[in-house]
């Protein structure tokens, strides 16, 4: 009888199940994103859509707003949400308390869009579960991966600025991990261009399929 192998391909295959312990960090900014959506989630029930509308900006919470967009507009909204999480997170990275500031955006991020997700269900029910799911879910999925990779990114960076105040004598260069750190960050950046551009299409798509009044 062949031997059955799980370390790479599929079953029999040699599928490599993932490692994660190279990932913990990144696992850990996933875990405060999802936790901010739970806490979101819970307050979210009593929040009211004035509230939600004073923190669109920030959290894009104003849907009824996305509903009467044109196309730019809701890209643009959408982009400039991801960009201020974005530089929240580059210039935490930058900084000697980037370890701990950088680790907090993804929880801050999870909260918004877990107000959302209260709020709707809260309020409408199915109809705001739809709504969640055809919406604004699609972008949201990619654009939470982007947050949690960038503040992973910007912790390490941090970390490695902290190092060069050792005693001892430094052996890497500087600019090549800061060089790293800057082309990482362009990446994630576009890559949350593209989930604003999901929610672009995602909102032209189905968001007039919903009436909330």
């Amino acid at each position: 009888m062949k031997k059955i192998i799980f370390s790479g391909g599929f079953v029999g295959r040699g599928f490599r199940l993932p490692d994660i312990r190279k990932n913990l960090l990144l696992w850990s900014m996933l875990a405060s994103l999802f936790a901010g959506v739970a806490a979101g989630a819970f307050h979210g029930r009593n929040a009211d859509a004035e509230m939600l509308q004073s923190l669109d900006l920030l959290f894009l919470t104003d849907f009824r707003a996305g509903r009467t967009q044109t196309l730019h507009g809701a890209f643009a909204a959408s982009f400039a949400s991801a960009f201020i999480f974005m530089l929240m997170i580059f210039l935490s990275g930058m900084s000697l308390w980037g370890v701990v500031s950088a680790a907090v955006v993804p929880f801050i991020k999870g909260y918004g869009y877990g107000l959302s997700v209260g709020f709707l269900y809260s309020a409408y029910g199915l109809s705001g579960i739809g709504y969640n799911a055809l919406v604004i879910l699609p972008g949201a999925m990619l654009c939470s991966v982007v947050i949690a990779s960038a503040a992973r990114q910007a912790i390490l960076c941090s970390a490695k600025i902290l190092t060069l105040f050792r005693k001892t004598a430094v052996s890497d260069d500087p600019r090549v991990f800061m060089r790293h750190y800057l082309l990482a960050m362009l990446w994630l950046l576009l890559l949350a261009a593209v989930s604003s551009l999901i929610d672009m299409i995602f909102t032209a798509a189905f968001s007039q399929l919903f009436n909330f009044g």
